[in-house]
């Protein structure tokens, strides 16, 4: 779960996110001198041991996204991500046909050995953790990455985000990915469409702010 997560903190106030959800959004905010609004902390597996979701002082908002839409951008950039170092560095993924070139991106983030730009049991992990706290203790929320523009506005006054592409990579569009998966039959991928399905149930469990132990998918299943 902690793979690929990013902290955004300014003035006690805590944003949770990860890559693929809003992270380049904030990470690319700026003051009126036209430093880094936000302060970035990259969260890795030893640094979240001591620095856990809660508790915390301040506010804490967490960005959520539909995960299927989460898995689809991931799998968009990454082609595109790979396409453009396979060209820079003479390589031979550019060469192959477009299902393969797919179906080792699907590879990639199903295994999650280096690619973190979906990662299964971040919203089940998320919503366990906040089960377990006293709720009226800390002050938290949950914004839609579609709502992320109007979040800013509204609670930092930060109306425009210079948010251009930093990668130098073709333009793979999510309508692209979509026919290939469409017309092939990837078997990781059906793994990773079972796991969105687990991850949609507490995505919308989030989002409607419904947390009861009753709730567990893992209970229910059972």
């Amino acid at each position: 779960m902690t793979k690929g997560l990013q902290y955004f903190e300014k003035n006690n106030i805590r944003i949770i996110t990860s890559l693929r959800c809003g992270h380049r959004t904030l990470k690319n905010a700026k003051n009126n001198l036209g430093n880094d609004f936000f302060v970035n902390i990259p969260v890795n597996v030893e640094f979240f041991e001591s620095h856990t979701l809660f508790p915390y002082d301040g506010e804490t908002y967490f960005i959520i996204r539909d995960p299927m839409e989460h898995l689809i951008s991931a799998l968009t950039f990454t082609m595109g991500m790979w396409y453009g170092d396979s060209i820079n560095s003479n390589g031979l993924f550019h060469q192959l046909p477009n299902e393969k070139k797919l179906n080792h991106c699907i590879d990639e983030i199903y295994f999650s050995k280096y690619n973190f730009h979906w990662v299964a049991y971040r919203y089940q992990t998320i919503y366990k953790e906040v089960i377990k706290l006293d709720l009226k203790k800390y002050k938290y929320d949950f914004i839609i990455l579609k709502n992320l523009t109007d979040f800013l506005k509204n609670k930092f006054e930060i109306y425009e985000i210079d948010n251009k592409d930093e990668y130098n990579s073709p333009h793979y569009t999510k309508s692209q990915i979509l026919d290939l998966l469409k017309n092939n039959k990837f078997e990781n991928f059906d793994r990773l469409v079972e796991m969105c399905f687990v991850e949609k149930y507490y995505y919308l469990l989030l989002k409607e702010k419904k947390f009861s132990e009753k709730f567990c998918h893992d209970y229910i299943m059972s």
